[in-house]
């Protein structure tokens, strides 16, 4: 099955990686200039309204009056606010975690479409207060993470100089500031919290309607309380971005001008749940390199189906197997809960350009892959068409996302990779109540006038649905 989208759509999608472990970036509908609260300030909520509270999910509204996002508890099935629980602003363009236990939303918010103003908001979600500050920085949000023991939040702020911060939760203040010297687009704290992993890459050419990326990806170790460089590596074989489709359009107009010019390479990126590691699925290529940041070393194999001895021999002679690349390859991945397989879905993109001159891209599904941490083998490959990947907290079923019209879900047995359940107009995200109860989420935006929001049980049932002037998003919380 082959998906076509406009230029422009397929561009939006690809820079989106739809996993737990990357910070969401939300975006407003129009672009106007607002104005922050002070940067201390909190709501308080009744306590009259508790029972309900705890039955209810976040979701982040767009207000029309005050053209920000705001963040309230709603019942998930209704939309009805949670009384006794004001709105609290977070700003036009948004990006948010939360901590280990559940109980403190951060927020790094924007008050235009300008990156130029990031403020952190800590918001308790027991006592309904907040604490903003302004951060010293600017740039869009890459990496945001909160520490194992709850303690500090890692954010990397990406623009023409990117920088890594570390914020003390408790004291509300930003511990240390570097440039890391590559733009982030992930963290994570070390299990043992003394530390921040980094990964990213390097941009040639930002100010430019496609990025230019030069070379391989970076990894880096920092300390988490001065943000010390402990570890560094270039990940060789490791492409992300966009790159000159050959010698002859490297540095000139023609990369942002015209697709053909241009590869557009996103590999599968998830952090190991069970130890310090980074996977990585290769964009380019069947290949899975691990970062090991305990060790500070890089191993790389390549992905292979499970042989047989005399396939194994039959492999020696023959080379390395390569993706047909193209304009370019975008992957997502995620991991089981055990750390021990990873789940990873792409398409590849193909620019062509009709008589009018107008372009449009292609995406060709690349299937679903079932990959063994340890050692790359390919425990098994099912044909099926998704652009989003989720996997539930258990473990045992995965979500697959389709954003072709209409937008759509599939459920699959995690170990049989089974279809279990279909879902259409839905894009269905595993979450929970503010009491831990699970249940499945879902925002679909209607032509930029509206959100079509519905909440599903955990079986699949649907609870109910409800429209959002504008645009609304669930928040997720681990």
């Amino acid at each position: 099955m082959q998906i076509r989208l406009p230029l422009i759509l397929l561009l939006a999608l690809t820079s989106c990686t739809p996993v737990t472990s990357r910070p969401a970036p939300i975006t407003a509908p129009t672009s106007p200039e607002t104005t922050l609260p002070s940067s201390e300030s909190s709501t308080a909520a009744s306590n009259d309204n508790t029972p309900q509270y705890e039955t209810s999910v976040l979701a982040a509204l767009w207000d029309a009056k005050t053209r920000t996002h705001q963040i309230l508890p709603v019942e998930p099935s209704s939309g009805r606010p949670i009384p006794g629980y004001d709105p609290i602003s977070i700003g036009v363009n948004y990006y948010y975690t939360f901590s280990p236990d559940g109980k403190t939303l951060f927020v790094v918010g924007y008050q235009s479409d300008n990156s130029g103003d990031p403020t952190m908001h800590e918001i308790d979600l027991t006592s309904w207060q907040k604490t903003s500050l302004p951060l010293d920085g600017k740039g869009w949000t890459g990496g945001l993470a909160f520490s194992p023991d709850g303690n500090s939040v890692a954010i990397g702020l990406n623009d023409s100089k990117s920088a890594l911060l570390v914020v003390d939760v408790e004291r509300n203040r930003v511990l240390a500031q570097v440039a890391p010297g590559f733009e982030i687009s992930r963290l994570k704290f070390t299990s043992d919290s003394s530390a921040v992993m980094a990964y990213g890459k390097v941009i040639v050419n930002r100010f430019t309607s496609n990025e230019q990326t030069s070379g391989f990806a970076k990894a880096a170790l920092f300390d988490a309380r001065d943000l010390n460089l402990l570890w560094s590596a270039e990940l060789e074989g490791v492409r992300e971005g966009v790159y000159p489709a050959d010698e002859e359009t490297a540095g000139t107009t023609a990369l942002h001008e015209n697709p053909e010019a241009a590869v557009y390479l996103y590999p599968g990126l998830v952090f190991a749940p069970d130890r310090d590691n980074l996977y990585i699925v290769h964009a380019d290529e069947d290949k899975l390199t691990t970062v090991d940041f305990g060790s500070r070393s890089i191993s790389a194999v390549n992905i292979r189906p499970k042989l047989s001895w005399l396939e194994r021999i039959f492999l020696l002679t023959t080379g390395v197997a390569h993706a047909k690349v193209a304009n370019g390859v975008s992957r997502s991945a995620v991991i089981s809960p055990d750390g021990g397989t990873i789940y990873t879905i792409g398409y590849r993109n193909q620019a062509t350009q009709s008589t009018n001159g107008n372009w449009t891209m292609t995406q060709i599904p690349l299937g679903l892959q079932a990959i063994n941490a340890s050692d790359g083998t390919e425990r098994v490959k099912f044909d099926i068409s998704a652009t989003g990947l989720w996997i539930t907290a258990d473990g045992s079923s995965l979500l697959l996302h389709n954003w072709n019209e209409p937008p759509s879900t599939d459920i699959l047995n995690a170990k049989t990779l089974r279809i279990t359940g279909h879902f259409d107009n839905a894009i269905l995200v595993p979450a929970h109540r503010m009491n831990g109860t699970t249940l499945l989420l879902s925002s679909v935006t209607i032509e930029n006038t509206q959100t079509r929001m519905s909440a599903y049980s955990a079986g699949g049932g649907l609870l109910g649905e409800w429209l959002a002037d504008g645009y609304g998003a669930w928040l997720i919380a681990p």
